[in-house]
């Protein structure tokens, strides 16, 4: 991680050495996009509580019934945590 991270940060400041404005349209500002529609989406996926019961781990992940493509038990989010 430690690697990539620096490749990343040296991929950004020749970037920067190019253009500054070319760093923050094609590198910089992608990123911090993915971050957000990351969030987004694990957010819709995570964000409910069963008030009954607050331990209902099936409560805590969106699950599709009956839904077109059910690969590997995907529909039933809860099943890959």
């Amino acid at each position: 991680m430690v690697v990539g991270s620096l490749y990343y940060f040296l991929f950004c400041a020749y970037c920067y050495t190019i253009h500054p404005l070319f760093a923050f349209g094609y590198v910089i500002y992608p990123f911090f996009e993915n971050v957000i529609l990351l969030a987004a989406i694990n957010w819709s996926w995570h964000a409910f509580v069963d008030p009954e019961d607050i331990d209902n781990e099936f409560a805590y992940s969106i699950t599709l019934i009956h839904g077109t493509f059910n690969v590997l038990e995907e529909d039933f989010h809860v099943v890959h945590h």
